[in-house]
């Protein structure tokens, strides 16, 4: 594998347009719980899911063209409400000093050899493996896997909302982040590196998650934010970069910066969106 270049890609981060509400705004935005899910291993030969490419090595990457290819790929798949089947991840690594990912910080590897950093003490150890599930199912246009990762409650009135406005459904919208990830890395990839922080405060004056649901309130045209609290069990707010291998084998930052909630419910993780 090519060498990555950390710095650089600290300083040129590259956003993932229409992530839709889930990844907020940058901040100053026959299914059972014994399903696994693909890993770099088992995917393909490059550990990469072709839907993402063209039908031959000479297509340009086309993104309208891989949207439609990912809703045939997941035609069949339906939404599921299946625990997630989590895995785990080693002993925390600490980088040398002069190693070229050194400045990222120290680092855990999970069971589909995808780098997490993140802080225990501020993250439980479910929610980190429920996001690199999220991201699995984007790298692998796995939408039933999707739909595990995603609050119930939210995905209900999510596909109302969009039939209602948009003409077309939450299989549609995944389609599309798929779609932005596979754009960014020109055709197909595979995720490497997932960071989660807390997210910074937007202001002493503004409640983070106030400003969150805010905009759901407003699609949903209802106190949102209040029904989620009174149906779930606690809320956690990041802020989480994104970085992916692509055919070139090389390294790109993918998301960078974007706010994260989640909702603990009988102890699990959802997010939303």
């Amino acid at each position: 594998m090519n060498k990555i270049k950390i710095a650089s890609l600290l300083i040129s981060a590259v956003m993932c347009c229409q992530m839709f509400v889930s990844c907020g705004e940058k901040k100053a935005d026959d299914n059972t719980a014994e399903t696994t899910t693909q890993t770099a291993e088992s995917s393909d030969v490059n550990g990469m899911n072709p839907v993402f490419d063209g039908n031959s090595e000479d297509d340009i990457y086309d993104s309208d063209a891989c949207v439609e290819r990912i809703l045939a790929e997941t035609g069949s798949m339906n939404k599921s409400d299946a625990p997630l089947s989590l895995g785990g991840y080693g002993e925390l690594v600490s980088p040398k000093e002069d190693a070229e990912d050194a400045e990222l910080g120290s680092y855990y590897v999970s069971d589909n050899g995808i780098k997490l950093y993140f802080s225990e003490e501020d993250f439980p150890k479910e929610l980190i493996l429920t996001l690199e599930q999220y991201f699995i199912a984007l790298e692998n246009a796995d939408f039933e896997l999707y739909t595990r990762c995603i609050l119930p409650d939210y995905y209900d009135r999510m596909e109302e909302f969009l039939a209602k406005d948009y003409d077309y459904d939450m299989k549609t919208s995944f389609a599309k982040q798929c779609a932005n990830l596979a754009d960014i890395m020109n055709g197909s990839f595979r995720i490497t590196r997932i960071k989660l922080d807390k997210a910074p405060k937007y202001s002493e004056e503004i409640d983070n998650l106030e400003a969150y649901f805010g905009n759901l309130d407003e699609i949903f045209g209802t106190d949102y934010y209040s029904t989620v609290k009174e149906s779930t069990d606690n809320f956690y707010d990041g802020e989480f970069f994104v970085m992916a291998e692509g055919k070139n084998g090389e390294e790109s930052l993918v998301v960078s910066g974007y706010e994260i909630v989640f909702a603990e419910k009988d102890g699990r993780y959802y997010v939303f969106g």
